[in-house]
């Protein structure tokens, strides 16, 4: 797993215990990874919208428009991945990585 792919994961995010996707953002030592979550809506204002309609978005493996939640960042243990997504990637990626500050 590598900074930018997106996962989906088994865990706990606003006392929802929905699988959602989380895109990795850093690997840490001991099979921990540091990651952003993505959902369906905005709920701070510290997100990035990952609009369908982009020219990158079938690169992100995901469904519908979302927003990557950016301002705290997440510990998700090798074991609570379930599946592959995408990646960020492209035009998209330059601005992830600069709104995010990454």
């Amino acid at each position: 797993m590598r900074p930018f792919e997106i996962h989906n994961v088994d865990r706990v995010w606003r006392n929802c215990a929905d699988q959602r996707p989380y895109v990795i953002v850093d690997v840490r030592a001991g099979g921990v990874f540091g990651c952003f979550s993505i959902s369906g809506q905005c709920y701070a204002g510290d997100c990035f919208h990952i609009a369908h309609d982009h020219p990158d978005f079938p690169a992100t493996g995901l469904s519908k428009s979302c927003f990557v939640h950016y301002a705290l960042v997440i510990e998700v243990k090798a074991a609570e991945f379930r599946r592959a997504r995408g990646r960020i990637s492209g035009q998209m990626l330059g601005d992830f990585i600069r709104e995010a500050g990454l």
